[in-house]
């Protein structure tokens, strides 16, 4: 049973709170290989004063002012590999790309589907802070990626672009 512990500034609602708790709880569920319904994540608001940053408290300095996040990169490709080479792929994906992406500056997730009634298609979607930061990735491990080429027959881009809309991206 994962305990996750969330120190933060007092101020916070209980729908960001309930955002915080879903994102921790899908990722550990997910890279931990554990239910969902044992993880705990344990919310403690500190007002200013009872939190400082090297020798100064908070409270002895203005909050800093909200700032409204850029929207992220999304990427969406549609990728024919074939009933018989989809395990061979996702297990690509798991050995060898994912190791990487987990360590690169930038990128946010990414995920596989399985369309329904479509057993040699997969549609990867990625999530980047920046498009910049993909095509880093992307230019930087091209060997790597070159890899995935031996098993996919072919790859469209079905969409790439900004993210026009998420919850979360006021200031808050």
């Amino acid at each position: 049973m994962p305990i996750v512990r969330v120190t933060l500034t007092a101020g916070r609602d209980e729908t960001v709170k309930a955002f915080i708790a879903r994102g921790v709880v899908d990722s550990i569920a997910e890279f931990a290989a554990v239910s969902p319904d044992g993880i705990h994540v344990l919310f403690t608001d500190l007002e200013r004063q009872a939190w400082a940053i090297g020798p100064r408290l908070l409270s002895e300095s203005q909050p800093p002012p909200p700032t409204v996040r850029s929207m992220p990169y999304q990427h969406i490709t549609s990728l024919e590999v074939g009933y018989e080479r989809r395990d061979s792929y996702l297990d690509w994906r798991r050995t060898r790309l994912y190791p990487n992406l987990a360590v690169t500056k930038g990128f946010l997730t990414t995920s596989v589907v399985l369309p329904e009634d479509e057993a040699d298609r997969l549609v990867v979607m990625e999530r980047w802070r920046t498009e910049q930061a993909r095509q880093e990735f992307m230019s930087m491990h091209a060997e790597l990626l070159n890899e995935a080429a031996d098993i996919v027959a072919d790859a469209k881009t079905l969409a790439s672009g900004t993210v026009a809309d998420t919850w979360g991206n006021a200031s808050r």
